[in-house]
Parts: structure tokens; C-alpha cells; sequence
């Protein structure tokens, strides 16, 4: 919110206060003193000042691992904040993505060790392994992590296991159409549009959402 609220008229920064009266309404109990905040919670929350958010939770992507991480990267990718629901055996957690550090190199060696491609298959930067910077409040700003490790930071080898369970993304109302959706319409103009890669060659997608306003800058 404090992004959001600095960067767009639309929002403003909220204080603490704010949130709990945002949840104070729909709560079934109290919420102060807080034990923290489910994900549905912080999506209401979301909902409530302003955001049209959406829940991606991975439950609902058994069997299709890279559609749910390929949305959090392109998310990020966006420039959209992504709050991560982390969980191990012992507790829970919340960070949120960022961005993500400079993928220079990273291309090749994810190119490497998938070739050859199927020749109707085009890889996305989503499937990359690259390293997200995060907002941790346990932590230091801008730590450095991987999908697949994202408390790899934390010294501590019981906060080390952490996995990403879910993720919160803050929408703009108006944003109607969601990547897993627009993902495939882009590919069917690529290759209509695009000639086929001859030799070696490979072509990479790097996806992620724009306003109309930002493409035509």
C-alpha cells in the first residue's frame, strides 16, 4: 500500500489501524491482539482499499507446476508485487516479491539443459531459475532467493525449508484479462506472425502485463 499509494492517485498509504478496521467487520473473532493474517484475510484487506485482488494458490495447480510458477514470475516481471504465503511443518509466513535479479547468463544454461526443444514448444523467462528479491520483515530489505528455496536466506536451518504455498496479487480493477489466459493468445500471434527459427536458433518469451498507456510509451 505504501507503494501503490506513493506511485498512483488511485491509493494511498494505510496505517495499521486502517487494516484492522478493514477486518474488523467480516471477523469471527477479534484481530487485535493480531496472530497474523490468513491469505484470504490479506486479499479482503486488498479488496477493501481499493484493489481487485486475486489468489493463486497451489493446491489448484497439482500437475501444472510451471502455470503456477510462471504466473509469479510474470507478475513480478509486471512490476506487481506478489505477497508469497510461505509454509513448513512448523509455521507459516509472508514475504513479498519484488522484482527479481538480472537473468543475464541464466537464459543459457536453462537453455542447455532443456535442449532440444519440442518444435511446437516455445520456453518462457518464467521457467528460468533466477533469483527474486523480497521483502522479508523477519530481515534485512532486498533479500535474495529462488522459487524453489525462498528462505534459503535465513541463517537459522529451521526457517530454511519454507515453501511457497500461495501467492496474493494486487490487481487494478480494471485488469480483465489474467496472464494464464492472455499467455496463449500471445503465443498464437507469434507464430503466426513470426517465422519459424532456423538452424539453432531458439526463440525465449519473456511475458508480462502492461497498461495501454505504458506499451504506447
Amino acid at each position: 500500500m505504501e507503494y501503490f499509494g506513493q506511485r498512483y492517485a488511485d491509493y494511498v498509504p494505510v496505517l495499521p489501524s486502517d487494516i484492522i478496521a478493514a477486518l474488523s467487520s467480516p471477523a469471527i473473532e477479534r484481530v487485535v491482539p493480531s496472530q497474523g493474517l490468513a491469505v484470504n484475510q490479506i486479499s479482503f484487506a486488498l479488496k477493501q482499499f481499493g484493489f481487485g485482488p486475486r489468489i493463486y494458490s497451489r493446491e489448484a495447480f497439482v500437475g501444472k507446476e510451471q502455470d503456477f510458477r510462471r504466473i509469479l514470475a510474470w507478475y513480478v516481471e509486471s512490476g506487481i508485487p506478489a505477497i508469497v504465503a510461505l509454509e513448513n511443518a512448523v509455521c507459516g509466513h509472508v514475504v513479498v516479491f519484488v522484482g527479481h535479479e538480472t537473468i543475464s547468463g541464466v537464459f543459457e544454461t536453462y537453455l542447455a539443459t532443456q535442449s532440444p526443444f519440442p518444435e511446437d514448444a516455445i520456453p518462457d523467462a518464467g521457467d528460468l531459475n533466477k533469483r527474486y528479491i523480497t521483502i522479508d520483515d523477519n530481515c534485512p530489505p532486498y533479500q535474495s532467493c529462488t522459487f524453489d528455496a525462498p528462505t534459503a536466506y535465513y541463517k537459522d536451518p529451521a526457517f530454511q525449508d519454507f515453501k511457497i504455498t500461495a501467492f496474493v496479487v494486487p490487481l487494478y480493477p480494471r485488469i480483465y484479462l489474467e496472464p494464464l489466459e492472455a499467455y496463449p493468445l500471445v503465443l498464437g500471434v507469434l507464430k503466426n506472425a513470426m517465422p519459424a527459427a532456423g538452424g539453432n536458433q531458439q526463440g525465449v518469451t519473456r511475458f508480462f502485463l502492461t497498461s495501454s498507456r505504458s506499451y504506447k510509451n
